[in-house]
């Protein structure tokens, strides 16, 4: 010990035991909440939305709003039924009776990656596009129509009449439709976010009072959501084509 005090070291004795004592109380306390809380509420989905949503059911927040496992794979699900679609016409050489991590594609960026990995890239963009817009609204104090109401509950009630028809109930229906964990709260937590979105984004064109400051600046911040165009492919036969231009049909 007198050769360890003489290096400066005559404390380590003292300071060792406090910090095993205090790993002991920092454990001893986390046993504590697990045993008031359950290990289940920290690591398994419980379905639930906005508070009553569980950390074990939480997939991503973005800034302030937790997006439960259910949402996530209720937009992941939409992503995917989208990209099949356009499949189905040639659009994509996408196989969906295929591992979509064993198929590849090219993404914006130039860069070659799975399937999978776009569908994760596509669904996080979209649910973070989404989620700033409703917070947004949420801060300007936007909230639904009449009309938007009234269409949440038709789509609603058009499910559970689907899930009686299937003999089921509407949670596990909902489910089985877009994904573990989506439930019907989920799916009206997620139409009422996308609505404020919606809602907030045309207020923010619509205005028409926004100094040419305000204009550059938001254009600035959100540069990249607007470098892109819509269009469609119209297929026309070249006879057809031929036929026009001579005048004889």
């Amino acid at each position: 010990r007198d050769r360890l005090r003489s290096r400066g070291l005559g404390d380590v004795y003292k300071i060792q035991p406090l910090k095993i004592a205090l790993f002991c109380l920092l454990f001893a306390a986390v046993v504590a909440v697990l045993a008031v809380l359950g290990v289940r509420y920290y690591t398994v989905p419980n379905g639930k939305e906005g508070e009553m949503l569980n950390p074990g059911g939480t997939a991503l927040t973005v800034g302030e709003t937790k997006v439960s496992l259910g949402a996530y794979n209720y937009y992941y699900s939409r992503i995917v039924q989208n990209y099949l679609n356009y499949a189905n016409y040639g659009y994509y050489d996408l196989d969906s009776t295929k591992d979509y991590s064993k198929q590849y594609v090219t993404n914006s960026d130039g860069e070659k990656i799975t399937w999978l990995q776009m569908f994760k890239d596509k669904t996080v963009d979209q649910i973070q596009y989404v989620t700033s817009y409703y917070e947004a609204g949420q801060a300007a104090g936007i909230t639904l129509t009449a009309d938007q109401k009234k269409s949440i509950k038709e789509q609603m009630d058009s499910l559970k009449s689907s899930a009686s028809e299937a003999n089921q109930s509407l949670d596990d229906y909902i489910e089985k439709e877009f994904g573990d964990y989506c439930t019907a709260a989920t799916l009206e937590t997620v139409q009422e976010q996308a609505y404020i979105a919606e809602n907030y984004y045309r207020h923010t064109l619509t205005r028409s009072n926004i100094s040419d400051a305000e204009y550059n600046a938001f254009y600035k911040e959100h540069s990249k959501d607007y470098y892109n165009c819509a269009f469609a492919f119209i297929a026309v036969s070249y006879t057809h084509l031929r036929a026009h231009e001579t005048g004889a049909y």
